[in-house]
């Protein structure tokens, strides 16, 4: 139970699709699948995907033994894949 959370993940994905609507000021019925190609935008999924795995990489190359202890993949997590 961390910031991950599906719940949280899902009010940031809200608040970044009303942020979009607003910003290219589109009428109600563009989908945000639309906003997102249009604006060659990544999804929440995918940019946390994309930072978790950065920091993964960033441990599993330190130079700290106590650093690369940092990460252990959590069974489960579909960011592993």
């Amino acid at each position: 139970m961390g910031l991950g959370k599906k719940s949280n993940i899902k009010k940031i994905h809200i608040f970044k699709n009303k942020t979009l609507s607003r910003i290219k000021n589109t009428p109600f019925h563009v989908s945000n699948q639309t906003l997102y190609t249009d604006m060659k935008i990544q999804s929440v999924i995918e940019t946390t995907s994309k930072s978790y795995k950065r920091y993964q990489n960033s441990l599993s190359n330190h130079p700290n033994l106590l650093e690369k202890n940092l990460f252990n993949p959590m069974p489960g997590n579909p960011l592993n894949d």
